[in-house]
């Protein structure tokens, strides 16, 4: 991965780990945005992303090639969304576009971005059985706290977004008790923006946003060896 000098944090940026808005990243704000196959055409080399086959989308696994040639690309920071999806059909084809994901992320040394749906248990011996060994982020983390402390025990990250409105939403006692360094947030195509979704999850761990948002600088750095 690109290496940067890590500089001195004069202003604050939010980093969006996973949107499916067309934002431009500036400079209060850094958006990841998700592209799936059929949009490869919009790609911007000045912004960041994610790109990958949906498990939604198994129809569109014969662009894999399209979406390797995107990958190789530097700005594109991580391979994702992708994973399985429990409550959609054609469960086979969902795991072998999952593993063939994998090995576009070890071919190109870059993280994956998780979608996870009742298949935590599966996903998690996937990617132990394939050797993976770069970062791992689950987006839309809507579990437990005994399911946050499972995935980050391995490393894993987790990434919080319109859950963390719900008052009576198990995922806000996850957040709540899982370390920051394991932490990102994300707008994925919610209403609320990532401006706000920081503010929440600073009220909920009663702490300044300026910490959450330093401490998912750090972990960018970590998965992308990009400070911004």
């Amino acid at each position: 991965m690109p290496k940067c000098v890590k500089p001195i944090f004069l202003n604050m940026r939010l980093i969006d780990i996973h949107t499916h808005k067309n934002i431009k990243t500036n400079k209060d704000i850094v958006c990841v945005r998700n592209l799936f196959s059929s949009e490869l055409n919009t790609y911007n080399p000045d912004s960041f992303f994610s790109a990958g086959i949906h498990p939604w989308h198994v129809k569109d696994m014969d662009e894999l090639h399209q979406v390797e040639a995107v990958i190789s690309n530097k700005n594109v920071v991580a391979v994702g969304e992708t994973g399985l999806d429990k409550l959609k059909p054609e469960w086979d084809k969902q795991t072998e576009l999952f593993h063939s994901h994998i090995e576009l992320a070890k071919k190109y040394n870059k993280p994956l971005i998780i979608h996870c749906v009742r298949a935590y248990s599966e996903i998690q011996a996937i990617i132990e059985s394939k050797k993976f060994n770069l970062p791992v982020v689950f987006h839309w983390f809507s579990g437990s706290p005994e399911l946050a402390r499972q995935l980050t025990a391995k490393g894993y990250f987790l990434s919080f977004g319109q859950s963390l409105f719900d008052e009576n939403s198990k995922t806000i006692r996850a957040f709540a008790a899982t370390d920051l360094k394991f932490i990102f947030l994300e707008t994925d195509a919610s209403d609320f923006s990532i401006s706000e979704i920081y503010q929440r999850a600073a009220n909920l761990r009663n702490i300044d946003i300026e910490q959450i948002a330093t401490s998912v600088q750090q972990n960018f750095h970590t998965i992308s060896g990009l400070w911004l």
